[in-house]
């Protein structure tokens, strides 16, 4: 009897295992190729002048990343982006450097998807900000395209937490946030900034959501950050 209950429970074990191991896919060779979701994000940073690109893969019903299969690749500039970890596929280039992603699935269909850098920088004049009233920030570069916007990463006064600083990040959008080469800090945000100097971070942001992909779809989000400037900041 108690060899029978050890069969039946190592039977069961097994069921379940093989169950969920079904469920799980390991690499997008698992799952409908019209189904894998694609997920680009390019950064730029100013201060070390180099270009970021990560691009990783899901499918339903787990969304989780999944490594390509080894009939897919997915590259840059035509020059294929490396395994990082588990799943993220990654490339590093000296410099602003546009181009174009290339992803390949196990049925050879390509989908491409093309992107380029609109920079962004502080201007140069020593600044003070008051806390209490609406403050123009000047920046430079390109006007604005659709789908783009600044986020503002800055100190916090108010969320010190066992001795670590915390920073805020304010997004910042067209409608009524900026205009032109201006932007708008309201003294909602100011006034959690600390006195004194600060550094300022900002970062000029643009989201893509209707991509060549599957029926799935897929986003590609950039992030050119300019060098951080520091402010002075009083009552």
């Amino acid at each position: 009897m108690n060899q029978f209950k050890v069969i039946l429970c190592l039977g069961i074990t097994l069921s379940f295992y093989a169950c969920e191991k079904e469920e799980y896919p390991q690499s997008t060779a698992d799952v409908i190729q019209d189904a894998v979701y694609q997920i680009y994000d390019i950064t730029y940073d100013k201060s070390t002048d180099l270009t970021r690109v990560e691009a990783n893969f899901m499918s339903e019903p787990v969304l989780r990343r999944l490594p390509l299969s080894d009939a897919a690749s997915v590259s840059f500039n035509e020059e294929l982006l490396m395994l990082e970890g588990r799943a993220s596929y990654t490339g590093e280039y000296e410099g602003p450097v546009s181009g174009l992603l290339n992803y390949q699935d196990t049925n050879d269909s390509i989908y491409q998807n093309a992107f380029k850098w609109n920079s962004a920088s502080f201007i140069d004049e020593v600044e003070t900000i008051g806390r209490n009233q609406r403050y123009d920030l000047e920046w430079e570069g390109p006007p604005m395209e659709e789908g783009e916007y600044f986020k503002i990463i800055y100190p916090n006064e108010y969320s010190t937490e066992n001795g670590l600083e915390v920073n805020l990040t304010a997004k910042i959008i067209p409608e009524n946030e900026f205009e032109g080469n201006t932007i708008f800090l309201y003294p909602g945000m100011l006034e959690r900034i600390p006195l004194g100097e600060v550094e300022f971070i900002l970062e000029r942001r643009w989201d893509k959501f209707e991509i060549d992909g599957t029926s799935a779809g897929g986003q590609i989000q950039t992030t050119y950050t300019a060098i951080p400037k520091t402010f002075t900041i009083t009552e």
